[in-house]
């Protein structure tokens, strides 16, 4: 075999295991990050625990209270709030890994989306604390809040490093709002879509009123209707008869509230299979 054919040979051969060499790599890309993920998530545990102190945070008699809370918690309403501590998340920011924990472990009943996770990542870089909401929780348990619980509650005790303090008084919270006893801070200031949805309800609603009122002044609204002799007369209806909301107005509406009170007691001590959808606030301290 002369020269060129050699080197034309071995640049085959390079480009060969070459291409091998990354095929090799993207079959083992779903196993590796399939590792990475059973290393940041614990295993489903069964019976099911509702705190997992993987920061080392919570002294034995302490956890063993938060646990004791929030197994009696389920036992009288199903609803299933679990606490997750750890340092390290496994590349995973807070919201995205407190709600792949929900819905990886089940959290909360799988006909009620019941469940509430509490995440505390006690180490920078993305320190902070994360409460995620299921389905069926998001409703008693609006973003604002969780938000007002992390900033209001459980972060000036984490500015203390007074940890168990800020989690049982923010557990309490949490609990509070699911059963409607909690009352977000009035004076929070709203964000900017909040602001515009509000300027664009205002407006709209003036805008009613102005056409409204010109519509009674200009008597646009006459029509002419058969009185019971048959002659024609007319009437004077502000809304040209054509607008009208009948059958009772909102007689017939009903409040949405909470329900946990008669939601049936334990399922038996495990994860229900709740569902997460990316309801929740989060914080620093």
């Amino acid at each position: 075999m002369n020269f060129p054919m050699k080197l034309f040979t071995a640049i085959d051969i390079c480009h060969i295991r070459a291409w091998m060499l990354a095929a090799l790599l993207l079959c083992a890309a779903p196993l590796l990050r399939a590792q990475s993920d059973d290393d940041a998530f614990p295993p489903k545990p069964e019976p099911a625990v509702y705190v997992h102190d993987y920061a080392g945070w919570l002294g034995g008699g302490e956890k063993a209270a938060l646990e004791e809370k929030l197994r009696r918690y389920h036992d009288s309403t199903s609803t299933q709030v679990v606490v997750m501590i750890r340092s390290d998340l496994g590349g995973y920011d807070k919201a995205s890994y407190a709600f792949e924990l929900g819905n990886r472990w089940g959290i909360g009943r799988k006909d009620k989306n019941n469940g509430v996770v509490m995440l505390i990542k006690s180490e920078p870089p993305d320190r902070g604390i994360f409460i995620a909401t299921g389905y069926g929780t998001e409703g008693a348990l609006p973003d604002i809040t969780a938000g007002n619980i992390i900033r209001n509650t459980m972060a000036p005790y984490f500015r203390q490093q007074q940890y168990y303090q800020g989690i049982d008084a923010g557990v309490d919270d949490v609990i509070k709002a699911l059963g409607g006893e909690f009352a977000a801070d009035a004076s929070e200031p709203l964000d900017g879509g909040a602001l515009l949805v509000l300027l664009i309800v205002f407006g709209i609603l003036i805008g009613v009123i102005i056409f409204v009122f010109y519509r009674v002044k200009k008597g646009i609204g006459t029509s002419y209707t058969a009185d019971g002799k048959g002659r024609s007369r007319r009437s004077h209806d502000p809304f040209g008869g054509g607008w009208w909301i009948g059958g009772g107005g909102f007689g017939g509406g009903s409040s949405g509230g909470s329900s946990w009170g008669d939601s049936g007691g334990s399922d038996g001590g495990s994860f229900g299979g709740g569902s997460f959808g990316g309801g929740g606030a989060g914080g620093d301290w």
